[in-house]
């Protein structure tokens, strides 16, 4: 049921600008790195929408993704220790910022420490 409402939302959306602006971390979630995103009043929008829309499957939600509580954010790494999150910092202090992108697919995808595996994806077609 998931995939077939995940098609129909990406369905109704239309593709829209995102900027990177910052580096980040949440260090008392193991050790988190991350890019910030530039909210906007689209994101937010859709945002909102999406949790309208599939809050009924949410069991447990950490708190950078509760509505009203979201830091807009892309990890790009976490389950770092301390001198990895330091390595890690250094290599994203010499990535040019800002990062212009487009988000033109929604999906769903299995993550760990070590890997990652798309079970789907929709691209956006409002």
């Amino acid at each position: 049921g998931l995939a077939r409402e995940l098609a129909a939302f990406a369905a109704r959306l239309s593709p829209f600008a995102l900027t990177l602006s910052s580096v980040g971390i949440f260090p008392a979630h193991d050790n988190v790195i991350f890019l910030g995103v530039t909210p906007t009043p689209r994101l937010l929008a859709v945002n909102g929408e999406f949790h309208g829309f599939f809050g009924k499957y949410t069991v447990a939600q950490r708190e950078h993704y509760q509505t009203g509580r979201w830091v807009p954010h892309c990890t790009l790494a976490f389950g770092l220790s301390d001198d990895m999150l330091a390595g890690a910092i250094e290599v994203c202090r010499r990535t040019p910022l800002p990062l212009h992108s487009r988000i033109e697919e929604i999906g769903v995808a299995e993550v760990s420490p070590s890997s990652a595996r798309l079970l789907c994806s929709y691209k956006l077609k409002g």
